[in-house]
């Protein structure tokens, strides 16, 4: 089991000690009016044996003050001082903790010492990994520091750890929303913590208990997972074979893991994100037209990996009169030795075959189609060459065209001639123009979250 990062918790005996505002060694004796003489001489002896970090002696001398009968309690407030620092030194943390812990209740205690001392308490029984009572200091902590991320996020992962996923995700969420409000980027482990803990809320597993396996490789979050509650991987991330059809159905991720998912690709754009976002939404049920943007953007992204998913959206772009974006695809799953090679070799050679004597047969007609496309007072001859010479590859003349018939109007798919645009853009090296082109798809459109990814790999690009 991997340890809350030790940067947050393990003691720091410098500052222990500046925390503990220990009295200076002659203080003891000019306190006489409220320390009482008989437990200052032992006292000024623990103290200076601190200061030499000399633990056990210390120790032996703070225990031969308390040992006196007659004590004020005040006195008891300086001996419990001294005995969490000496229990401290000594690494003798679960003892520790319980001094602190009396020594809140103490009259004595400045409102400085008070706070520094309740934050001190949690990280203490965080080492002893008493996550109870470290959760409840570190709460009363943050009620008067509610901007400490890096504790927040503390008590998140002592939540998780605890098993209250629920709240570790509420705390986690806030986390996020606040940081995000004030312009910055949420922590990638942050983002990490939430897909495990929405993963294994999700409602597709709420019956079948939690599964072991461990997240794909790159998705754990560093310091946070405990033994054995690791989630399994989401579809699509490492789980295929390759080099064969994949026939099994993935597990359906739900939308809050998706959203976690999108979170991680907004801030850390990555292959591995990609390919569990782009997967978990391929489950989704959508039109071919949504289902064709979607494939498009993840072989551009780089993380098609499965023969079925080149051949799907082969299929999809013939069907929609792109034969030769169709010969593309089929071009890449062969080039990266996905297709052609295991047991649809054969049939995949009988599409490939299919599909370029369909090109040949489009390449004779694209003068044609250009000729009266520009001729036409409608844009939807403009945007079917556009596309075409999407699929060719030839950029400059599909953004010329597709252009032309977004502003001519009046034809079908606007949204999806959008995508088509930036897509054209971002292959011609140019991302800013490819954004804007993507972020005209309204929110209201079917082809919105599409759209909006495609302006994520825009800007990664």
């Amino acid at each position: 089991m991997k340890k809350i990062r030790a940067s947050l918790v393990v003691m720091n005996l410098a500052v222990l000690a500046a925390m503990l505002s220990l009295p200076a060694v002659s203080a003891f004796a000019a306190d006489e009016g409220k320390v009482s003489a008989k437990i200052g001489k032992p006292l000024t002896d623990a103290n200076r044996a601190l200061q030499s970090k000399q633990w056990d002696q210390a120790l032996a001398r703070v225990r031969e003050a308390d040992a006196s009968g007659e004590k004020t309690a005040y006195d008891q407030f300086m001996i419990n001082q001294l005995y969490a620092a000496a229990y401290s030194g000594q690494k003798k943390y679960g003892e520790a903790a319980a001094i602190y812990e009396k020594l809140l209740d103490s009259p004595y205690l400045s409102d400085a010492q008070k706070d520094q001392y309740t934050k001190m308490t949690a990280q203490l029984y965080m080492q002893v990994k008493n996550n109870g009572k470290a959760t409840d200091y570190l709460q009363r902590w943050l009620k008067a520091h509610p901007g400490d991320t890096d504790m927040t996020a503390v008590l998140a992962q002592l939540q998780f750890q605890a098993g209250q996923f629920r709240q570790s995700m509420d705390t986690l969420t806030e986390l996020v929303r606040v940081t995000e409000k004030a312009g910055a980027r949420p922590k990638e482990d942050w983002l990490k913590l939430m897909y495990s803990i929405a993963y294994k809320l999700s409602d597709d597993r709420s019956t079948q208990g939690m599964q072991a396996g461990r997240p794909p490789q790159g998705m754990e979050p560093q310091g946070m997972e405990p033994q054995g509650m690791e989630p399994p991987p989401p579809p699509g991330m490492g789980s295929e074979p390759q080099g064969g059809d994949n026939r099994n159905e993935p597990k359906r991720l739900d939308a809050a893991t998706i959203s976690v998912l999108e979170k991680l690709v907004r801030y850390y754009p990555s292959p591995n994100y990609w390919q569990g976002l782009l997967s978990g939404l391929k489950q989704e049920r959508m039109s071919d037209m949504s289902r064709f943007q979607l494939d498009r953007l993840i072989l551009s992204v780089g993380v098609m990996k499965t023969p079925n998913d080149f051949i799907e959206l082969a299929q999809l772009a013939r069907n929609f009169g792109y034969p030769a974006e169709a010969q593309r695809v089929l071009d890449k799953g062969y080039t990266a030795s996905i297709i052609g090679v295991g047991a649809g070799k054969d049939r995949e050679d009988r599409l490939k075959a299919s599909i370029a004597k369909e090109v040949e047969i489009n390449k004779a007609g694209l003068a044609a189609l250009e000729a009266k496309a520009k001729s036409a007072p409608t844009g939807q001859e403009d945007v079917t060459l556009g596309e075409t010479y999407l699929g060719y590859g030839q950029y400059p003349q599909a953004i010329e065209a597709l252009d032309r018939g977004i502003k001519k109007g009046n034809f079908k798919n606007p949204d999806t001639a959008r995508i088509a645009l930036g897509i054209a853009y971002l292959n011609s090296n140019q991302a800013d123009k490819a954004r804007a082109t993507f972020q005209k798809v309204p929110d209201s459109s079917e082809f919105d979250r599409v759209a909006e990814l495609w302006s994520l790999h825009a800007g990664g690009k």
